[in-house]
């Protein structure tokens, strides 16, 4: 049974917590304080820890410094809950490697989807870790080839990063494989069960659908019935159609502004809303965006929007052109000429 520490200093919240987790198949133990937690750290690892950001003590983010920092699957998941949630608390608390945060009064249906996502004990094995070192030391990180250290730095970036709830930001020239990363995070990531949905944003900023023009709003967000001429039905969006999984969204700096604004308000609100819509939508999904530009230039540029680069560089991948891993050409070279 995965065990969970549940630290919340309002009791009523804690109450409801712990019967969720209850019900979902946890054992739970809780604290009201940080120094309470820490206490309760040193009789066992959790496998999920939800702490409030504020407490009567300090910030829930100075827990982090108390956590094991070796698990099984190499991160433990902290859910982060907050009643005040900015684009800067969600940036800091990414960068100090919290796995998700919740909005107060928390959503209990994608709290439970966090928690399906939860690893039970058994499903993490030695043996597994073992099988993938040994295949990094050949060059093999799932769909992955390379060997050299500029790859197996980009290696402990993805194992680092797969195992969180963080959106992802992966720059890299053309041909150096962001999309082949990008599923590879998807695939070492909880949410691996879930669909993997991809979009190159400077193919078209518009699309035809059922033979009507579908805005480029409408294709992230979807749109509702007779939601503009032509619309005769309800169309899921790339975030819809990514719900309890991923979503791919290459050259980035291609989308129009208002869309990046947009997409900047979803993953901060964790809502999002239809085309023609009246109510908000809960988000379920994780972000990975790639640029072929470094990312200081696509801003400067004015492709890409500040405020989403700071969203995103948070958990950002550098993915290396093949010129500068010698390593990974020499080895080409022995394989063409076998």
């Amino acid at each position: 049974m995965p065990h969970a520490l549940i630290v919340e200093d309002d009791p009523n919240s804690l109450s409801g917590l712990s019967a969720i987790l209850t019900a979902d198949g946890f054992s739970v133990d809780t604290a009201t304080t940080l120094a309470e937690a820490r206490g309760v750290l040193t009789s066992f690892i959790p496998d999920v820890v939800l702490i409030d950001l504020n407490l009567p003590d300090g910030s829930g983010l100075d827990l982090l410094l108390s956590l094991p920092s070796h698990t099984p699957d190499g991160a433990l998941p902290v859910i982060v809950m907050t009643g005040n949630a900015t684009v800067e608390s969600a940036i800091e608390g990414l960068r100090h490697g919290i796995w998700d945060y919740l909005l107060k009064p928390v959503n209990i249906p994608r709290l439970r989807s966090l928690l399906a996502r939860i690893p039970r004990p058994y499903e993490l094995t030695e043996e597994v870790q073992a099988l993938r070192t040994t295949l990094r030391g050949l060059g093999h990180f799932g769909e992955m080839l390379g060997r050299s250290p500029a790859m197996q730095h980009v290696y402990d970036l993805i194992e680092h990063t797969a195992p969180t709830e963080a959106a992802v930001m992966i720059f890299g020239e053309p041909g150096t494989g962001k999309k082949i990363a990008a599923r590879t995070i998807h695939e070492l990531s909880r949410r691996r069960k879930g669909p993997f949905v991809t979009f190159d944003c400077s193919a078209t900023r518009d699309q035809m659908v059922n033979g009507a023009q579908r805005s480029m709003e409408s294709v992230l967000f979807g749109h509702g019935r007779n939601a503009y001429a032509g619309a005769e039905n309800r169309e899921p969006g790339l975030l819809e159609q990514a719900g309890g999984g991923t979503l791919f969204l290459d050259q980035i700096d291609s989308l129009p502004a208002a869309q990046q604004e947009a997409l900047l308000r979803s993953l901060d609100s964790q809502t999002f809303m239809r085309v023609g819509g009246s109510n908000p939508i809960m988000t379920d999904f994780r972000l990975i965006a790639a640029s072929r530009l470094p990312g200081r230039e696509a801003v400067a540029s004015g492709a890409l929007r500040e405020d989403l680069f700071q969203r995103l560089s948070a958990s950002s991948i550098m993915l290396p052109p093949l010129r500068e891993r010698d390593d990974d050409i020499a080895a080409d070279r022995r394989s063409f000429y076998r």
